[in-house]
Formats: C-alpha cells, sequence, structure tokens
C-alpha cells in the first residue's frame, strides 16, 4: 500500500548534501515509518516534519513547483554528530543507519519479556530448541533497545553456526541487522553476492575452535545463514576499499521477485524493488549520490532538485550502491 496523497519533490542541495538528500528520498519510501515521535527524539522529528511537506492535495504524483529544504534536519543530525558539520560529502551507508537509529530511538517503547518463560509463550515460533533459542535472543536485544518501527519493518536476524568436524556438535549464535552489507566480484549478480555472504568458512589449523564436547581446539565449519528477514530489506554493496577508493563493480539485481530463502521457511521469500540510490565517482567521499524511487509501480529518477520519470527497462545498474527491497 502507498502512502495516499504522498508526491515526490525535489529537495534542495545545499552544502553538498546529497547524500543526506537520496537517503530521505529512500526512507520517505516506507510508510511504516510515519509514527508517534514517543521519546522526542530531534532528528526524527525533522524526519517526521519533512516527510510531511511531501503531502498536498493535488492530482500529479510529481510537485515540480516545490522543493524542500531539509536544513532543520541537517542541523538536527549535526548536534548529536559533529562529524556531519560542514559541507564535506559523507557516505549515504552511514547516514542511513544514523537516521534508522535516531527514528528507533524517538519510536521506541520499552517491553518486559521474560526470556525465561516456558517455550508456549513465545508466540509465533514452533516449539524447537534453536528456534526458541533465536527468539530468545530477539527479545534479549528487544528488551536491551525496545520495540519499534525500525525493530519492526526493517530488522532482520543472521544465524551463526560453528559445527566440530569431530563429535558434530552445534554451536549458535543469532545477530540482528537492519541492512545486508554485501562484498561485490566480477561476474556476480544479487544473488551471487547473498550466496558468497551466506558461505560455509573451514576454521582449521591456527583457527581452529575450542569445542566444549571434545575438550580440545577442533576443525570446525562455520556457516552464515539468515535467520528472520525483515518486511523492508535494505541491502549495500561494499564498493570501497580500505583507502575508500572505488570498487567499479556492477551487480544486476532483479526489479521483481527477488527470492530469498531463510532456515525457518521452506519457501523462499519474494521482495519488489523499491528504491536504489548511486554513487557516481570514484572515492567514498568525493562524487554525487542520486536515487530512483519506485512509486506506484512508476519509477523516477530523483537527482537533488531535478526529478525525471523512467521507464523500467531503462533502468540502470551502473553505480548502484544501495537497495531497498519491499516483502510482497
Amino acid at each position: 500500500m502507498e502512502p495516499n496523497n504522498k508526491k515526490i519533490i525535489g529537495i534542495q542541495n545545499s552544502s553538498n548534501n546529497c547524500y543526506l538528500n537520496s537517503v530521505v528520498q529512500l526512507l520517505c519510501n516506507i510508510p511504516e515509518l510515519q509514527s508517534i515521535n514517543y521519546n522526542d527524539d530531534k532528528v526524527y522529528k525533522n524526519f517526521l516534519d519533512t516527510y510531511e511537506e511531501m503531502y498536498d492535495t493535488g492530482n500529479n504524483i510529481i510537485d515540480n513547483e516545490s522543493i524542500l529544504d531539509i536544513t532543520s534536519l541537517k542541523k538536527s543530525i549535526v548536534s548529536c554528530h559533529s562529524i556531519y558539520k560542514g559541507d564535506q560529502q559523507q557516505d549515504v551507508h552511514e547516514i542511513l543507519n544514523i537516521i534508522l537509529h535516531h527514528v528507533h530511538a524517538g519510536n521506541s517503547k520499552g517491553i518486559n519479556y521474560n526470556i525465561n518463560n516456558n517455550e508456549k509463550t513465545i508466540i509465533g515460533y514452533p516449539v524447537r530448541k534453536i528456534i526458541i533459542y533465536a527468539a530468545k535472543k530477539w527479545y534479549e536485544d528487544l528488551n536491551k533497545e525496545g520495540e519499534s518501527i525500525v525493530t519492526k519493518y526493517l530488522q532482520g536476524q543472521i544465524r551463526s553456526r560453528l559445527t566440530c568436524q569431530i563429535c558434530w556438535k552445534e554451536k549458535n549464535n543469532f545477530e540482528i541487522f537492519r541492512d545486508l552489507s554485501l562484498p561485490v566480484k566480477n561476474g556476480y549478480d544479487l544473488y551471487d553476492c547473498i550466496k558468497n555472504f551466506c558461505s560455509t568458512e573451514k576454521m582449521n589449523g591456527e583457527n581452529k575452535i575450542f569445542c566444549e564436547k571434545c575438550k580440545a581446539k577442533t576443525h570446525h565449519l562455520k556457516k552464515i545463514s539468515l535467520w528472520k528477514i525483515p518486511k523492508y530489506l535494505l541491502i549495500h554493496f561494499k564498493k570501497f576499499n580500505s583507502n575508500m577508493e572505488k570498487i567499479n563493480i556492477d551487480i544486476k539485481f532483479p526489479l521483481n521477485k527477488l527470492k530469498i530463502l531463510t532456515d525457518t521457511s521452506e519457501e523462499k521469500e519474494t521482495y519488489c524493488l523499491k528504491g536504489i540510490i548511486y554513487h557516481h565517482g570514484n572515492r567514498c567521499f568525493f562524487g554525487h549520490y542520486t536515487c530512483m524511487i519506485n512509486y506506484y509501480n512508476r519509477w523516477y529518477h530523483i537527482n537533488d532538485e531535478t526529478i525525471e520519470r523512467i521507464d523500467e527497462k531503462d533502468i540502470p545498474i551502473k553505480d548502484a550502491y544501495l537497495l531497498l527491497y519491499k516483502a510482497l
């Protein structure tokens, strides 16, 4: 469901804010992020104000008569994160996570889930030991950080499994994520990147791990897998090396029917693409960011103040850096 009467409006680029403009356009394509600022977070307040300015009663989807000024949002971010003071270009992946942090901080409510409750109290999870353990780890984090629209719609869970090659004892760990950061390689498409992320690693030699059952360091297999994936799946291509130089590899990705398998589902989850952020340039803190938004099944390229309707067949993969998918 799309937000009623929301328009596609350009955002003024002042002080090299194209990184922030692109992230705001992407996140404003998630209607669930419009909620209550229970905890009076300054950044979330200004994000909500910006979102509200994208609404009017006109019939046209593109508003070419207005340009948004998000100076107040930028100032509120600077007041909490001084690194964003000034005119320097910044990384969209970092600012994306900072804004989501503040959305969570403003909207979160404490929960009092007793992780020692019996198995039947963990609603929605079959009664199996590993699933109970994963659920407890999930709720441990909610007990600590609170529950919000971010944890509900954009947060997933990764499973890390260690298996001893002597006695086959398994040890599992679970971590939450709000985006999947995927390494890129020549010839890869998005499915290859996910497969590479969910790889199996041999822990041999100096990397042997202590096995509690064998009472010694033994060979292990380490397997990463997706356990729980959110309604909105953010994917980040790791396109910058340790020197912040761009890895100019372009990854093919589906616009419709991305299918992802998790450990907890017999059928693959299906997603459609809702947004793309592009980085144009050769270094992380230089260049320019633009975004592509799927709104009412039409695609729009937004370059700060400029908006252009794009046919689906003409959507480029070159320079794609961040993807936003929505579960069908």
